[in-house]
Order: C-alpha cells, then structure tokens, then sequence
C-alpha cells in the first residue's frame, strides 16, 4: 500500500501541470501580502503633498504634520517587480515649495520589496529610508 501511495505522489511531483498550479498558487498568496510603511516626520515642516513610488507605481499620501507619524499599506500585486531589484522614491512638498525633500532606496538582485519600511524626515530636512 505504501508503494502504491509513493507512485502516486510521484506521478504529480513528475506533471508539469500539478507543479505549474502549486508554482501559481504560491506566488498568488506571496503576492497578496502587505508591504507597510512609516513615515515619520521628525521635522518643524508641515508637508501638504507626498508621494511615494515602488518600482515606478505612485502612491499620494496624506498630509503628513510636524512631529507626526503617519502608516501607509499596499499589496504587493499592485507593484511591478523585475525580479532583479527595487526602487523606492518619495518626494515631501512644503505648500511654500522652498522646503521640498526626496528620499531614494535601492537595493539590487533581489527582486521584491521588504515587508515593512521606514521613512525618516529628520530635523535637518534629510529623507533616510530603511
């Protein structure tokens, strides 16, 4: 009975069918994660419009005040990944425009982005993500 039992799973580990829907079936559900990220915003600046981009998908965010923090999800089916790397951009705008902050992340061969991010706008006006 054993025998028969391990011929079985043999047939479908051997099917390149059964092992292209297991193969899909595993990423769709690594592709429903969240990625989360904090934003932080440790400056005296009040930044009216942010933007935050993950391998060219651009995401507005809300108004992020002085001395706040502020938490932004999506899913990771939402972002394109290469497989190869990962770009993260976010721009901070000041409604006077004269107090206008990037931030850049990029981390090569591996493909998709982290599971959690923290973007840090410290007091003298620098943008560090990690």
């Amino acid at each position: 009975m054993r025998y028969k039992y391990d011929l079985q799973i043999m047939k479908i580990k051997n099917n390149p069918f059964y092992f292209s829907l297991i193969t899909l079936l595993f990423l769709s559900c690594n592709n429903n994660a969240e990625i989360t990220f904090l934003i932080k915003n440790e400056s005296d600046i009040h930044f009216d419009s942010s933007f935050l981009s993950v391998q060219h998908k651009t995401f507005t965010l809300p108004t992020i005040k002085p001395k706040s923090s502020i938490y932004f999800n999506t899913h990771r089916n939402a972002i394109n990944t290469n497989n190869h790397d990962v770009t993260i951009l976010c721009t901070f705008i000041n409604s006077n425009r004269k107090d206008t902050l990037n931030g850049i992340d990029y981390t090569d061969l591996s493909g998709y982005p982290k599971d959690k991010y923290t973007i840090t706008i410290s007091s003298n006006k620098t943008v560090v993500i990690y």
